[in-house]
C-alpha cells in the first residue's frame, strides 16, 4: 500500500492530467504543448521521479477538445508508463464554458526485482520482472470562465488489468479564482486541489500566485501535511512560458529528503488573438 498516482505542485500547469474535461480549454482554434519533470524527495534512493508530456488543442469553433497525455514515472525499481486520450464537448453557459470530459487511459508498469539488496536468500522477490498492463476510463466535468475555473474528475472509474492490481478510484476537485483584469499591475490566482480517496486521509493544496503586468508570477502553496513550496512563473512571449518550483518537506521526510524539485516549461500554438 502506497503511492500510485502521481503529485504535482504546480498542478495548475497541467490540469488535463487530472481532468479530462479541460481539454480544449485554452481558446478558439488554440492549443498547448507542456513538459513537466518532479523530482520527488531530493536525495532519497529509488524516491518517485515523473516525466509529463501534454498537448490540447479546441476545435469546431471551441466545442471540441482533443488532448493526449504521456508519462513516465520511476519509484525504487518500477517504472510506470502512461499515455490517455481525452476527449472533451463545451456549450456556452453564461459567461463561461461548460465541459464533459472523458478519458481512455494505458498503463504499463514493469518492476525489475533484480535490482533489489535481497537479506534472505529465497525471498519471493528476489529472481525475475513483474509485468502489467492496465486499462482504465475515466470523467471529468470543467466550467470556466474570465475569473473563475472550477472541476471536478473520476480519473479511473473503471480499470481492467491483466493482473490483480487495479487503478484505485479517487475524486478530483479544483478551484482557481482570479481577482484583477487584464488592466491591472497584479493579477492574484488563488487556487485549490483536493484529491479524496477512502483508503488516505483527504488530501488538499492551496495555493497563490502573483502575476506581474502579465509577465512573471512568483507563488507560495501548502500541501496539508506535507510541504510547503515556492514557486516561479515568467511568459517569455505571449507562446512561451517557464516555471519551476521547490517543495520544502514538513512531515517525517525532513530528516531524510531536502526537498522536491519541479521544472515545467509550455507553449501554445494556433489562432492567438
Amino acid at each position: 500500500m502506497s503511492q500510485q498516482g502521481i503529485i504535482l505542485t504546480k498542478y495548475s500547469f497541467n490540469e488535463m492530467f487530472f481532468n479530462p474535461a479541460y481539454a480544449g480549454s485554452t481558446g478558439e482554434d488554440q492549443g498547448t504543448v507542456s513538459l513537466q519533470y518532479r523530482n520527488q524527495w531530493l536525495g532519497v534512493e529509488g524516491a518517485p521521479e515523473t516525466f509529463l508530456l501534454a498537448s490540447e488543442y479546441s476545435f469546431f469553433d471551441n466545442k471540441l477538445g482533443l488532448g493526449i497525455t504521456l508519462g513516465q514515472e520511476n519509484i525504487g525499481v518500477t517504472s510506470n508508463t502512461e499515455a490517455t486520450l481525452n476527449s472533451a464537448y463545451r456549450i456556452q453557459l453564461g459567461e463561461g464554458f461548460l465541459s464533459g470530459g472523458i478519458r481512455a487511459g494505458f498503463s504499463y508498469i514493469n518492476s525489475d526485482f533484480s535490482k533489489l539488496n535481497i537479506k534472505d536468500q529465497g525471498d519471493v522477490y528476489q529472481a525475475g520482472n513483474e509485468k502489467l498492463s492496465l486499462f482504465s476510463v475515466g470523467a471529468g466535468v470543467f466550467y470556466h470562465q474570465n475569473v473563475l475555473s472550477i472541476g471536478f474528475s473520476l480519473p479511473n472509474i473503471v480499470s481492467i488489468s491483466d493482473g490483480t492490481v487495479k487503478k484505485v478510484q479517487h475524486f478530483y476537485g479544483h478551484l482557481e479564482i482570479k481577482i484583477g483584469d487584464e488592466y491591472s499591475t497584479i493579477l492574484w490566482q488563488p487556487n485549490m486541489l483536493v484529491k479524496y480517496e477512502k483508503s488516505v486521509p483527504l488530501q488538499l493544496t492551496l495555493g497563490l500566485q502573483a502575476w506581474f503586468k502579465k509577465r512573471f508570477a512568483p507563488g507560495i502553496h501548502y500541501r496539508l501535511g506535507e510541504s510547503i513550496a515556492l514557486s516561479f512563473e515568467v511568459a517569455i512571449n505571449d507562446q512561451f512560458s517557464l516555471s519551476t518550483a521547490y517543495d520544502f518537506t514538513t512531515n517525517d521526510l525532513y530528516d531524510y529528503s531536502s526537498g522536491s524539485l519541479e521544472l515545467m516549461m509550455s507553449y501554445r500554438f494556433g489562432d492567438l488573438k
